[in-house]
């Protein structure tokens, strides 16, 4: 095929590959993993799975479509909307995803399978929740052997679960430089001595640490039952169930809630807002520094498709967790700094893309953050206008004065350095890149709301 294009992600599995054709993606599946497929299927588990919203559901193809030799079968699974990777996830993600992995793995044993896998990098955040996209992920079970996925699965979801719980959430953005998971050995060192008293950390952490260093060619082979790996599994379960994060809060936790300038403030806000969203008509959005995810719910409520980013693992965690609650299936909340977005990382870089590079909306809102971005980060308005008009078409942005209280909290004594922070200056400026459709002020507060269009190039 002429369009065929090979996930550059997709070349370890032998059992297949995941490939682009026709702007959809595909998953092949190769003759060598015919036999497992076959009693994947023929078992049940995966009609089960796929009904039970655990594992992404597709269509069989019998054509070659990629051409290559070792071609059996092609799945057309349902597309996901939008990308993400566990490092960008907030704990309450990365945890249910966890559990997930863990049920799925004590249902596949019912049917004579088991998880060969046991990766965050398997599942994807999906209408409110982790879902397994990787299909060729089971294998027939063996009940003498112990789980083969055992070690990934505490190196990728138990050790950095256990970071955040004592220590704090941003060890899950250690998965980017970790994507095999947080060693174990270096995971007991960062952990306080009295996790060695939880039976979680204390039997999956720290013996584990000890037998692998103590590990020689010599070591006898343990026995295994279903019992025993049942029994191993529920004591993960049970564990992972109970962490709590780490909370320690910012000043802009409550940005919403606490002394936001003038009376109505968010009242005028929402509304403007509201009449922005109705005159642009975006059928997507990212939102930029969405602390508690007060506008990205309003987006949602309006049927638009919504990213809503944020540095502040928190904020991200609470609406995560209000999305699932409230059964929101079109908010995918995500960890991540704008002013230090997730690069492009694995083989050639190429393996997993750059936040910025997967990232195209009808709209970007970026509401009460200029002052974060251009004062607290030292980012000229150029630079900022650049990047959000590669981002998306519309622009719906608020302008803070330098005099408001937020932005003097940021400014503090350093207000020489920035004479060039004017509305003037930001609207002269922003205007190179888009056209000024809407300016309205909110109430009494004088901050500016706009609504922008990319200019043509």
């Amino acid at each position: 095929m002429t369009d065929f294009k090979k996930h550059p992600a997709s070349f370890r599995d032998p059992a297949g590959f995941v490939f682009q054709s026709d702007s959809k993606w595909y998953r092949q599946i190769n003759q060598s993993y015919a036999q497992a497929y076959s009693k994947l299927k023929s078992s049940g588990l995966l009609d089960k799975l796929i009904a039970q919203n655990k594992l992404i559901p597709h269509s069989e193809i019998q054509k070659n479509l990629s051409g290559d030799k070792n071609h059996w079968l092609t799945l057309l699974p349902q597309q996901i909307p939008y990308l993400s990777f566990p490092y960008e996830w907030s704990f309450d993600a990365l945890r249910d995803t966890a559990i997930l992995t863990l049920d799925i793995a004590l249902e596949s044993m019912n049917y004579g399978m088991i998880l060969k896998d046991a990766t965050p990098f398997n599942f994807q955040i999906v209408s409110g929740g982790p879902i397994l996209i990787d299909t060729l992920s089971f294998e027939k079970y063996d009940e003498t052997k112990p789980w083969v996925a055992y070690r990934q699965f505490i190196e990728t979801f138990l050790c950095p679960l256990l970071l955040s719980s004592y220590k704090s959430p941003a060890f899950i953005g250690m998965l980017s430089q970790y994507p095999n998971g947080i060693p174990v050995n270096f995971c007991a060192a960062l952990l306080p001595f009295s996790s060695k008293l939880n039976p979680l950390s204390g039997l999956h952490i720290h013996l584990q640490s000890k037998v692998s260093a103590e590990k020689t060619s010599n070591t006898k082979q343990i026995t295994f039952t279903r019992e025993k790996l049942t029994r191993i599994l529920a004591h993960l379960k049970s564990g992972i169930q109970n962490l709590k994060l780490n909370q320690v809060r910012s000043e802009w936790n409550d940005y919403y809630d606490s002394t936001v300038p003038k009376k109505n403030y968010v009242e005028e806000k929402e509304r403007l807002f509201r009449s922005f969203l109705e005159i642009s008509s975006p059928v997507s959005c990212l939102d930029i520094g969405t602390n508690q995810g007060y506008f990205s719910l309003l987006a949602s409520e309006m049927e638009i498709d919504t990213v809503a980013i944020d540095s502040d693992h928190l904020c991200v965690n609470d609406l995560y967790i209000d999305t699932r609650k409230k059964n929101i299936k079109n908010l995918l909340p995500l960890v991540i700094d704008m002013s230090n977005p997730s690069p492009s990382i694995g083989w050639d870089n190429e393996e997993r893309a750059a936040f910025l590079g997967r990232s195209k909306f009808d709209m970007v809102l970026a509401l009460a953050l200029i002052h974060h971005l251009a004062i607290g980060k030292n980012l000229p308005f150029e630079k900022i206008a650049n990047t959000f008009s590669s981002l998306g078409e519309w622009l719906i942005i608020e302008f803070v004065p330098s005099s408001d209280e937020k932005s003097t909290i940021i400014l503090g004594e350093r207000t020489d350095m920035f004479s060039w922070y004017t509305q003037e200056i930001f609207e002269t400026e922003f205007s190179n890149f888009y056209t000024i459709k809407e300016k309205k002020t909110i109430g009494e507060s004088g901050r500016t709301l706009y609504l922008m269009h990319r200019n043509l190039s």
